[in-house]
């Protein structure tokens, strides 16, 4: 695992740029990026240039642009100046390429879990019965076996990020930005997800 430091190590954040059966090349590169907030500079010509298969952690304090670099590479936010490149295209400013957990778990809290992990299933057009039997594969795994017709506002914290990552990953883009994912996971739980991610 490769390690990106802004400024002092703190909280962590993951890349984890997927491929089966690839040939290493680069996947995604971040070239010069460039982003001011009025007048404070979040980021100062940080590049990046990355394999697929690979997971990298960004380190650094609160407030220091990593979430602001995720929004970016997501296309999000556009940079001051700088690119992000994926698959050798310009990707400044376009989403739709990234798959992204934010460090809150954006569940919908009018959706039962098992709608709100099949989301990226049914943007694609799948119907709700070949969502379901695709998401429910995993649930034991998450810890959500039980769960799926529960909301949001009847799960422990490190559920619903269990449920964010697993809608995430469903998405099945060959780049995954989490942003703290084993955050509100205890020891136990969180040792089996970064086992989950490092087999996948």
């Amino acid at each position: 695992m490769n390690s990106y430091q802004i400024r002092e190590p703190a909280r962590e954040l993951g890349l984890r740029l997927a491929g089966i059966n690839m040939k290493k090349s680069t996947i995604l590169e971040v070239k010069n990026i460039r982003k001011s907030y009025y007048k404070l500079h979040t980021l100062e010509d940080i590049s990046l240039k990355l394999e697929k298969k690979q997971f990298v952690s960004i380190l650094g304090p609160s407030g220091c642009g990593k979430s602001t670099l995720f929004n970016i590479i997501s296309g999000l936010e556009m940079p001051d100046k700088g690119r992000v490149i994926i698959d050798g295209k310009d990707y400044n400013g376009k989403t739709g390429r990234v798959s992204y957990m934010h460090q809150k778990d954006l569940l919908f809290p009018w959706n039962n879990i098992i709608n709100n992990v099949c989301l990226p299933l049914f943007l694609k057009g799948g119907s709700k019965k070949d969502s379901y039997k695709e998401a429910e594969k995993y649930f034991r795994d998450f810890g959500l076996e039980g769960f799926e017709d529960k909301y949001p506002n009847q799960l422990s914290g490190g559920m619903r990020q269990r449920a964010a990552l697993l809608r995430t990953y469903l998405f099945a883009n060959d780049i995954m930005l989490l942003d703290e994912p084993f955050g509100s996971l205890d020891a136990i739980t969180r040792r089996k997800m970064q086992l989950w991610l490092l087999e996948i």
